[in-house]
């Protein structure tokens, strides 16, 4: 199991300003290979060098780091501009199997590897387009309609979001052994509550990824799309 290591520091100052960081394990070795999520989108991560460091101009409030084997750390960035970040290795976690009678949404051509079961009044259908396809969940909140997706293409699941991940006043993630499994949660400054759950890039990986996210959601739609979440299974 991999949880979330919460490194506090002050408000963000400016973007644009270049941080540096070494990370190490918890008897003070270097961490090479380290994953540091810190722009909106990038085919290849940035990984810390032989000597665990890294530096980097986030484009953001914050940053993920992560390592197989290791607590991911989250690193929210004030005026400090330099860093020393000790990771935790972490307790195996895996998804469970799904039972032969699980309930299954079907998206139709692409066979996925997860399952999320329907809550109670929940309506889902099928989405296609040319980059993969989408179930819609939809379910009514206090405040209206509101709906989770659960995608799968060749690029549809490649981590939570950094505009999530930077507008969270709280946020939390576990990562499973199984598939490059991220769950990733958090609550905004406003109380709007968001979550991604899925296959991400990796060794382990399918070539389909998949998964199933919200955003922008009371607490009470919140906990609905939860339930689907929560009964996650592997296919396969």
């Amino acid at each position: 199991m991999r949880t979330l290591l919460l490194i506090a520091a002050l408000s963000f100052a400016a973007s644009a300003q270049t941080i540096s960081g070494i990370v190490v394990d918890e008897k003070g070795a270097p961490l090479a290979g380290v994953s540091v999520q810190h722009v909106v989108f990038a085919f290849r991560p940035l990984l810390t060098d032989a000597n665990g460091a890294f530096r980097v101009s986030p484009g953001g409030a914050a940053v993920v780091l992560r390592k197989a084997g290791y607590d991911s750390a989250f690193l929210r960035i004030g005026t400090e501009r330099n860093f020393r970040i000790e990771m935790h290795p972490a307790r195996e976690r895996h998804l469970p199997k799904c039972e032969a009678n699980a309930r299954c949404e079907k998206f139709g051509g692409a066979t996925g590897s997860l399952c999320f079961p329907v809550p109670a009044n929940v309506t889902t259908n099928l989405e296609k387009g040319p980059d993969g396809a989408a179930i819609i969940y939809r379910a009514k909140g206090p405040s209206g309609e509101r709906r989770a997706i659960h995608g799968i293409g060749f690029s549809w699941s490649l981590g939570p979001s950094s505009y999530d991940v930077w507008g969270s006043a709280e946020y939390s993630e576990v990562v499973y052994s199984d598939l490059n499994i991220i769950d990733a949660r958090g609550v905004t400054g406003a109380g709007k509550h968001w979550r991604f759950f899925g296959i991400t890039p990796g060794p382990n990986a399918p070539l389909l990824l998949e998964g199933m996210e919200y955003r922008d959601l009371d607490p009470a739609s919140a906990a609905i799309f939860d339930q689907a979440i929560d009964g996650a299974c592997l296919l396969h």
